[in-house]
Protein backbone atom coordinates (compact mmCIF):
# COMPACT_ATOMS: atom_id res chain seq x y z
CA UNK A 1 0.00 0.00 0.00
CA UNK A 2 1.38 3.50 -0.61
CA UNK A 3 -0.47 5.05 2.51
CA UNK A 4 0.28 2.78 5.15
CA UNK A 5 3.00 5.31 6.59
CA UNK A 6 0.81 6.89 8.30
CA UNK A 7 3.47 9.74 8.21
CA UNK A 8 1.60 12.87 9.17
CA UNK A 9 -1.83 12.01 8.05
CA UNK A 10 -1.01 13.13 4.49
CA UNK A 11 -2.65 11.02 2.27
CA UNK A 12 -5.34 12.06 -0.34
CA UNK A 13 -7.50 10.63 -2.41
CA UNK A 14 -7.37 11.98 -5.85
CA UNK A 15 -9.41 14.57 -7.25
CA UNK A 16 -10.92 11.96 -9.72
CA UNK A 17 -11.74 9.49 -6.73
CA UNK A 18 -9.91 6.65 -8.36
CA UNK A 19 -6.91 6.57 -5.60
CA UNK A 20 -5.85 7.25 -2.67
CA UNK A 21 -2.08 8.48 -2.30
CA UNK A 22 0.75 10.00 0.28
CA UNK A 23 0.36 13.91 -0.68
CA UNK A 24 3.88 13.55 -1.43
CA UNK A 25 3.54 11.20 -4.42
CA UNK A 26 1.60 13.54 -6.10
CA UNK A 27 2.57 15.34 -9.22
CA UNK A 28 6.19 13.65 -9.03
CA UNK A 29 6.25 12.74 -12.80
CA UNK A 30 5.72 9.25 -11.72
CA UNK A 31 2.63 7.53 -11.77
CA UNK A 32 1.67 5.90 -8.91
CA UNK A 33 -2.02 5.40 -9.49
CA UNK A 34 -3.43 2.98 -11.87
CA UNK A 35 -4.83 5.58 -13.97
CA UNK A 36 -2.18 7.90 -13.36
CA UNK A 37 -4.19 10.34 -11.75
CA UNK A 38 -1.71 11.11 -9.01
CA UNK A 39 0.31 13.38 -12.30
CA UNK A 40 -3.27 14.72 -13.41
CA UNK A 41 -4.79 16.00 -10.59
CA UNK A 42 -5.51 19.14 -10.64
CA UNK A 43 -3.03 20.17 -8.20
CA UNK A 44 -0.61 19.50 -10.58
CA UNK A 45 -1.82 22.23 -12.99
CA UNK A 46 0.37 25.09 -10.82
CA UNK A 47 3.31 23.71 -9.86
CA UNK A 48 6.39 25.63 -8.59
CA UNK A 49 9.59 26.11 -10.78
CA UNK A 50 11.71 25.87 -8.29
CA UNK A 51 12.17 22.82 -7.14
CA UNK A 52 13.18 21.11 -3.68
CA UNK A 53 13.87 17.56 -2.32
CA UNK A 54 10.35 16.05 -0.73
CA UNK A 55 10.16 15.41 3.12
CA UNK A 56 8.81 11.81 2.96
CA UNK A 57 9.10 11.48 -0.83
CA UNK A 58 11.29 7.61 -1.71
CA UNK A 59 13.12 9.49 -4.34
CA UNK A 60 15.95 12.07 -2.69
CA UNK A 61 15.84 14.15 -5.93
CA UNK A 62 14.51 18.17 -6.64
CA UNK A 63 11.08 17.94 -7.74
CA UNK A 64 8.68 20.85 -8.25
CA UNK A 65 5.86 21.52 -5.86
CA UNK A 66 2.16 22.24 -6.63
CA UNK A 67 2.00 25.96 -5.52
CA UNK A 68 -1.24 25.24 -2.92
CA UNK A 69 1.39 23.56 -0.92
CA UNK A 70 3.68 27.03 -0.12
CA UNK A 71 3.10 28.59 3.09
CA UNK A 72 0.51 25.85 4.06
CA UNK A 73 1.82 24.94 7.52
CA UNK A 74 3.07 21.48 6.55
CA UNK A 75 6.52 21.57 5.65
CA UNK A 76 6.72 19.73 2.36
CA UNK A 77 10.84 20.39 1.36
CA UNK A 78 13.32 18.40 3.32
CA UNK A 79 15.08 21.69 4.34
CA UNK A 80 11.38 23.40 4.39
CA UNK A 81 12.18 26.61 2.76
CA UNK A 82 8.20 25.77 1.50
CA UNK A 83 7.21 27.78 4.43
CA UNK A 84 9.62 30.95 3.67
CA UNK A 85 6.93 32.85 1.80
CA UNK A 86 9.54 34.92 1.30
CA UNK A 87 11.56 32.46 -0.83
CA UNK A 88 8.75 32.43 -3.77
CA UNK A 89 7.56 34.61 -6.15
CA UNK A 90 4.06 36.20 -5.25
CA UNK A 91 1.16 38.21 -7.26
CA UNK A 92 -1.25 39.95 -6.15
CA UNK A 93 -2.55 42.05 -2.77
CA UNK A 94 -4.87 41.33 -0.25
CA UNK A 95 -7.26 38.71 -1.28
CA UNK A 96 -5.86 38.70 -4.50
CA UNK A 97 -2.04 37.91 -3.06
CA UNK A 98 -1.19 34.16 -4.31
CA UNK A 99 2.33 32.30 -4.89
CA UNK A 100 2.78 31.82 -8.55
CA UNK A 101 5.42 29.72 -10.50
CA UNK A 102 8.22 32.04 -10.64
CA UNK A 103 9.11 35.54 -10.84
CA UNK A 104 8.11 35.89 -14.48
CA UNK A 105 4.99 35.16 -14.42
CA UNK A 106 2.91 38.16 -15.81
CA UNK A 107 0.85 39.52 -12.64
CA UNK A 108 -3.23 39.35 -14.17
CA UNK A 109 -6.54 39.20 -12.91
CA UNK A 110 -7.40 35.71 -11.83
CA UNK A 111 -10.51 33.68 -10.85
CA UNK A 112 -9.80 33.56 -6.93
CA UNK A 113 -10.71 29.53 -5.55
CA UNK A 114 -12.05 29.37 -2.14
CA UNK A 115 -11.69 25.90 -0.63
CA UNK A 116 -10.19 24.18 -3.06
CA UNK A 117 -6.29 22.37 -3.70
CA UNK A 118 -6.29 24.63 -6.67
CA UNK A 119 -6.24 28.62 -5.46
CA UNK A 120 -6.43 30.45 -8.73
CA UNK A 121 -7.65 29.85 -12.26
CA UNK A 122 -6.59 31.86 -15.28
CA UNK A 123 -9.55 33.34 -16.72
CA UNK A 124 -8.87 31.21 -20.14
CA UNK A 125 -9.24 28.36 -17.75
CA UNK A 126 -13.00 28.99 -16.82
CA UNK A 127 -15.66 27.71 -18.11
CA UNK A 128 -13.78 24.38 -19.73
CA UNK A 129 -16.55 22.36 -18.04
CA UNK A 130 -13.83 20.91 -15.64
CA UNK A 131 -14.67 21.57 -12.13
CA UNK A 132 -11.28 23.04 -11.23
CA UNK A 133 -12.55 25.02 -8.12
CA UNK A 134 -15.39 24.11 -6.72
CA UNK A 135 -17.33 26.94 -7.80
CA UNK A 136 -16.37 27.43 -11.30
CA UNK A 137 -19.24 26.21 -13.30
CA UNK A 138 -22.06 27.52 -11.40
CA UNK A 139 -20.48 30.89 -12.15
CA UNK A 140 -20.15 30.40 -15.61
CA UNK A 141 -23.83 29.49 -15.75
CA UNK A 142 -24.35 32.56 -13.86
CA UNK A 143 -22.13 34.73 -16.37
CA UNK A 144 -23.81 33.12 -19.33
CA UNK A 145 -27.07 34.47 -18.29
CA UNK A 146 -25.61 37.69 -17.45
CA UNK A 147 -24.30 38.06 -20.97
CA UNK A 148 -27.77 37.06 -22.79
CA UNK A 149 -29.61 39.75 -21.04
CA UNK A 150 -26.92 42.70 -21.80
CA UNK A 151 -26.95 41.63 -25.40
CA UNK A 152 -30.68 41.95 -25.46
CA UNK A 153 -30.88 45.63 -23.81
CA UNK A 154 -27.83 46.44 -25.86
CA UNK A 155 -30.07 45.29 -29.27
CA UNK A 156 -32.84 46.96 -27.83
CA UNK A 157 -30.67 50.52 -27.17
CA UNK A 158 -29.63 50.37 -30.88
CA UNK A 159 -33.37 49.49 -32.00
CA UNK A 160 -34.68 52.28 -30.07
CA UNK A 161 -32.05 54.84 -31.44
CA UNK A 162 -32.61 53.82 -35.15
CA UNK A 163 -36.29 54.76 -35.04
CA UNK A 164 -35.95 58.03 -33.59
Amino acid sequence: QLCDDNMENLCFTTSGGSCFIHKHRFCDRSEDCPDGSDETDLMCLQQTKIQCVRKGHPELRPMPLALSWIGDSEVDCLNGKDEDASLWPICGDGITKRFVTDDKTECRDVFLCRMSSVHFLDYESLCDRVESCGSENSVCKVSRSFQEIFSTVNSYKIHQKATK
